[in-house]
């Protein structure tokens, strides 16, 4: 597992993980945390011609290996731990754990975003910089350990290397003086290193209101949100920008445990709630990620729920992609689109249970709501309107 500290890391470590994944036949990790994802700097680029791929094309059949079967499993154990050897070893010397020795009062260990933070609390401390952060270069670590007064291991959130570190014997300082909620800060570790509190910020005069995320005005969810809460029932969410409809002025969903979840979550609420019918709304990605699968188990197990798949063309919330609905391949290419009539029928729901209707013809909407939610089995109503910044990001 690789854990960049900067934006420049970020790229640069996605080169090494594709290196190092064919030098040692090895899956790689590559763990951006929220800060490193979220922010932006300067990076330098690889001349495209000294990154082209050297790995040859296809595949070569190799059951045992990649067939695991208990006795393949029980063979190829061996092989896994071999790896892990090499693995550690070459972590050792490999450029991604970096030593930075200054005053040796204080060392820190670190990695990721919290390799930023300690170097701006505590400039002058020397540092044993983690990118390669499974396995661990335990001999290094070691070393790094006993070169330095006191050594701290500032990481973020759970003490990973720390309880790792505690078991090679080496004395250090960690989750007695750090949190392991929230997020760190420049601020926090100088606090707890250095004993240093930061200067309080100027106070600001005006009484400024919080400002909860919330839909985009004009979003087409928006129509759906604002009728389903008079139907006194349970509405079980999903992942995607639409999982906003939790805050106000809606509050209009009860549950959001991952992708396609709303519908699965909805089914198994019926067992204990057998005599109310409930709604799961999800967005069309997620419906073609792993919603589908849902909708096929509801209706072989006859549940008694309104299914809401709230189309809004695109993938909205992590950057605009299309998916099977559009009928673009992420290359442009022309493709078919899921039909959504056909795949109810596919899975039994009948013309009596499916609706398709115009996100902003909220009448229309709130009729198809009404009428399905009234049947006592499985259904379907698609709501269908463009996203507001995907319509005008595409002038439509």
């Amino acid at each position: 597992m690789l854990e960049p500290s900067s934006s420049q890391e970020a790229y640069d470590f996605v080169k090494m993980a594709f290196e190092l994944s064919e030098t040692f036949d090895t899956p790689v990790f590559l763990r951006p945390t929220t800060r490193i994802s979220h922010s932006k700097s300067v990076v330098t680029l690889d001349d495209g011609a000294k990154t082209q791929s050297k790995v040859s094309m296809g595949f070569d059949p190799n059951p045992q290996k990649f067939v695991m079967v208990p006795g393949f499993a029980r063979k190829r154990h061996f092989a896994v731990e071999d790896r892990m050897a090499k693995l550690a070893e070459y972590a050792e010397t490999s450029p991604l754990n970096v030593i930075e020795m200054n005053d040796k009062k204080i060392g820190i260990i670190t990695s990721g975003i919290s390799y930023m933070y300690a170097k701006e609390a505590c400039p002058n401390a020397s540092f044993l910089k983690i990118g390669m952060c499974n396995p661990l270069p335990k001999k290094k670590i070691i070393d790094f350990v006993n070169s330095v007064d006191k050594c701290y291991v500032v990481e973020e959130l759970d003490p990973f290397m720390e309880m790792e570190i505690k078991s090679y014997g080496c004395k250090v300082i960690g989750k007695e003086l750090f949190p392991i909620t929230g997020e760190f800060s420049p601020d926090l570790i100088r606090e707890k290193i250095c004993g240093e509190t930061a200067e309080s910020a100027a106070p600001i005069a005006d009484n400024i209101p919080v400002r909860l995320p919330a839909l985009c005005p004009g979003c087409p969810h928006r129509t759906v949100y604002s009728l389903i809460r008079k139907y006194n029932t349970i509405v079980t969410g999903d992942i995607g920008c639409y999982t906003l409809g939790v805050m106000p002025p809606f509050r209009a969903i009860d549950t959001c445990v991952d992708m396609g979840a709303s519908i699965t979550v909805a089914q198994g609420m019926s067992l204990s709630i057998p005599n109310k019918k409930m709604i799961a709304v999800i967005g069309d990605s997620t419906f073609a990620h792993s919603g589908i699968t849902g909708l096929v188990n509801a209706a072989f197990n006859k549940k008694k729920i309104l299914v809401i798949v709230m189309d809004n063309w695109t993938t909205a919330m992590t950057g605009m992609q299309v998916n099977p609905f559009v009928g673009e391949t992420l290359q442009g290419q022309q493709t078919t689109p899921v039909n959504y009539k056909k795949l109810a029928e596919a899975v039994g729901i009948d013309d009596d249970n499916y609706a398709m209707v115009d996100a902003y013809k909220k009448d229309e909407v709130e009729a198809a709501i009404d009428r399905l939610m009234a049947k006592d089995s499985l259904s379907l109503l698609v709501v269908k309107a463009p996203c507001v910044i995907y319509k005008r990001k595409k002038k439509l």
